[in-house]
Order: structure tokens, then C-alpha cells, then sequence
């Protein structure tokens, strides 16, 4: 007959299922959930316990306290490859954005299912999650990708926590590997000019001056539209990007809430977006029919939104070389505007604000180098300086009328 906790007689019981191979007791726990209107039946969960009888009467306390205190989880045979799938098809697909989804979705499915999805979701201990991080850092992953892994798990078993299917978050008790930050590539401003100058006949002539002149990123300078530009005031605001999700041109909000900016223009800039449009509207007559106006400002030949891939390969990347300045990415001549601005004395939250960065930290980081430089340089300027001055002070003593010979 099962046993039961005589104050809770109707909600939990215990039944002796005899013994496992090392002799200990093995005792069957029922719990009753609650009352289920479509069923007409009590929910009862069933759970399988090993030890001594004095234990499991403590087990079944522990888990009707739970269900009094609305912190019990309903044991699931979900394995956390199964629970990955759902979190992303309820709840990622439609909160984040396509860009990141596509992320997730690839790290779900090629690094962490394959390595702890056979797990039960309730079986999920810190150890095993820790163990997926070490195997990726050996097999030769950045500490940067593996930081992904651990974005996804915290969040998905955040949401398994809320959605009751876990007591705890175990992703919390793990600790990700540290960044490394490399430094960042940047020309120098010559570099910067003589790409500039090769760059005068390009039709994203435009395009390339903001990118080292406001450092704006790859697909917020894809997303700009007309309707963005004040001439009168001089002023760019960035309000969209366009990316490639799933091999497909798409547009999107910008990164993140300070992304959205806006950018003084100065009379070169001002000059060569107006020279720009001008040179667009010729090729918008010369398109007919085929041009689809959508009031990009850099559209690709017949006003489409530019396929982000074809800015890199058919423009940066060949008029880099023809200018012969040294091969980097389309992305650091947002690094060469913000290093060229620190170099000039602009301060670090001027720069941030300008960049679009979430906080003055992320670019104090990034950019530590070339602040290390400046501040190398600003200790000797402020010693010749001093020295100048501890000089003149002593020379002016010197030549004072008290220290004459005649005084002496």
C-alpha cells in the first residue's frame, strides 16, 4: 500500500518499488498537480527516488512546499536539444532580430545540440555547459564565438526557468571566457586620403567619405534614404540598416537604441551627397522603367537596396588596391574615422556619440591603443612644457636686480 504524508494525505503519496543494483531503496513519489477541467481528472506528476524511507518523506515535504510556494517544476522528458528547437521557433523567431535569429539558429544547431541536446532538459548541470565552452576554445573557436553559445543558453534557460520547466537558470553558474581584444586595423589619414582620391570617379564616392569621415557602419550607409538628409541644417540622421538574412537583402532597425544618430556634415560631405544626387537622378533616367524608386541613397544600379556582399567585392575591395594603401575590411574604416577623431583631440564620449556605441566604455576599450599613444604623447609635450617653463622662471631669477654683482 503507498505510504503518505498525513497532512497533505490527498496531494502526495510513496510506494516502495523494491531495490536498485547497489541495495538501496527505490521509492516511487506521486504528487497531485491539480484539477484539469478538460480531463476530469487530478494532473499527478510521478517521480523516482533512491534511499532510505526518512529521505523520501523529506523528498516529497520538499517538493509539496514547492507546489504551495509556486516554485515546483513538472518533471519533463524534453531533452534540451528538443526545448532549443521550441525556444527558437515561440520565442526567438519573433523577438529578435532576423539577423541575430539566424545566428542563434546556426549555433543552436551546428556547435551546442550536437554537443548537450541529448541531454534532459532538467538533467542540465553547469558542468556539462562548462565542458561544451572548454571543447569549442580547444577545437579553435574565438573566445568571442563562444560568448555567443553562452548569449543563447542564458537566455533560452531563462526562459525555460520562466516558462516553469526549470527551478534555476544553470546557465548562470557558468562563467564564459574572457574576450580578447586584438587591435584593431585603421589606416592612417594619408592612407585614408589617397583612398579618397581613388576613389572620386567611383559612383559611392559619397558612400566612402561618410564611412571615414562619420564612421557609419556597413549597412546603416546601405540604409540611408534621402528623406534622411537636411541639407539646409547639414545634418544625416541614421534611422535603419540593411543586411543580408538568409542570402537576402533585408532592411532593419540599427543595432541598438544609440545607433540611431544623427551626423553634422561639413562642406565636403555636404558637397558630395548633393553632387551624388544630382548623378543619381541621370542614372535614374537613363534606367526607365527598370529603376525601382525606394529613395535609397546608395541603391544599386536600377534603385534597389546594394547587396552589402557586392559594396565589399566589386567597389571597397579593388579601388583599395588601386589606391595602394594596406588591405583592410570594409568595417575598419569606421575604426579609421574614430582613431583619426582621438588623434585630432576629440574626446572618448564625442567619438562614442558620433560611432553609435552603446556606452564610452566600449570605445575607451576599443580603442585603448591609440589612447595609450596619446597619453605617451600628451606626458612628453607636458614635460617640455614644464621644462620650458622651470627654465624661464630660473632665468628670470637669474637676471633679477637682487642677484646683480653689485648686490651680491
Amino acid at each position: 500500500m503507498p505510504r503518505k504524508i498525513q497532512a497533505k494525505r490527498d496531494r502526495g503519496t510513496y510506494r516502495h518499488r523494491g531495490k536498485d543494483k547497489d541495495g538501496q531503496d527505490i521509492w516511487q513519489i506521486r504528487v497531485r498537480l491539480g484539477y484539469d477541467p478538460a480531463t476530469k481528472k487530478y494532473k499527478q506528476v510521478a517521480k523516482a527516488f533512491h534511499g532510505p524511507e526518512r529521505e523520501v518523506k523529506r523528498e516529497l515535504t520538499k517538493m509539496l512546499r514547492e507546489l504551495d510556494t509556486g516554485n515546483f517544476v513538472d518533471p519533463s522528458k524534453e531533452t534540451v536539444g528538443d526545448f532549443l528547437v521550441r525556444w527558437l521557433r515561440d520565442y526567438a523567431a519573433h523577438n529578435v532580430r532576423p539577423k541575430t535569429f539566424e545566428l542563434y539558429e546556426m549555433l543552436v544547431r551546428k556547435h551546442i545540440t550536437p554537443a548537450i541536446g541529448a541531454y534532459l532538459l532538467q538533467q542540465l548541470q553547469p558542468v556539462h555547459i562548462q565542458e561544451l565552452y572548454s571543447q569549442k576554445l580547444a577545437a579553435g573557436l574565438s573566445s568571442q564565438t563562444v560568448r555567443h553559445f553562452h548569449t543563447v543558453l542564458r537566455e533560452a534557460m531563462g526562459h525555460a526557468l520562466k516558462w516553469g520547466l526549470l527551478g534555476r537558470n544553470v546557465a548562470e553558474a557558468v562563467s564564459p571566457p574572457r574576450v580578447q581584444r586584438k587591435n584593431v586595423s585603421a589606416w592612417s589619414m594619408e592612407e585614408a586620403a589617397r583612398f579618397l582620391e581613388a576613389t572620386e570617379k567611383s559612383r559611392y564616392h559619397a558612400l566612402f567619405l561618410l564611412a571615414i569621415y562619420g564612421g557609419l557602419r556597413r549597412g546603416e550607409l546601405l540604409g540611408l534614404k534621402w528623406e534622411d538628409v537636411d541639407f539646409d541644417a547639414k545634418l544625416l540622421f541614421i534611422k535603419r540598416q540593411v543586411v543580408l538574412v538568409g542570402g537576402r537583402v533585408a532592411v532593419q532597425e540599427p543595432k541598438t537604441a544609440q545607433s540611431k544618430r544623427g551626423l553634422v556634415l561639413d562642406d565636403d560631405l555636404a558637397a558630395a551627397l548633393k553632387k551624388h544626387k544630382v548623378a543619381q537622378a541621370k542614372e535614374r533616367l537613363q534606367a526607365g522603367p527598370l529603376w525601382q524608386d525606394g529613395g535609397w541613397i546608395f541603391p544599386n544600379g536600377i534603385g534597389k537596396p546594394l547587396e552589402p556582399q557586392n559594396l565589399i567585392n566589386r567597389h571597397f575591395k579593388p579601388l583599395a588596391e588601386k589606391a595602394g594603401v594596406p588591405p583592410i575590411r570594409f568595417h575598419d574604416l569606421r575604426h579609421t574615422c574614430a582613431t583619426s577623431l582621438l588623434q585630432i583631440g576629440v574626446s572618448a564620449k564625442e567619438v562614442a556619440e558620433q560611432l553609435g556605441h552603446s556606452t564610452t566604455r566600449m570605445t575607451l576599450d576599443t580603442y585603448s591603443h591609440v589612447l595609450a599613444s596619446m597619453k605617451r604623447e600628451a606626458a612628453r609635450r607636458m614635460g617640455e612644457a614644464m621644462r620650458a617653463a622651470r627654465d624661464k622662471v630660473k632665468q628670470e631669477g637669474e637676471n633679477s636686480p637682487q642677484n646683480s654683482p653689485q648686490n651680491l
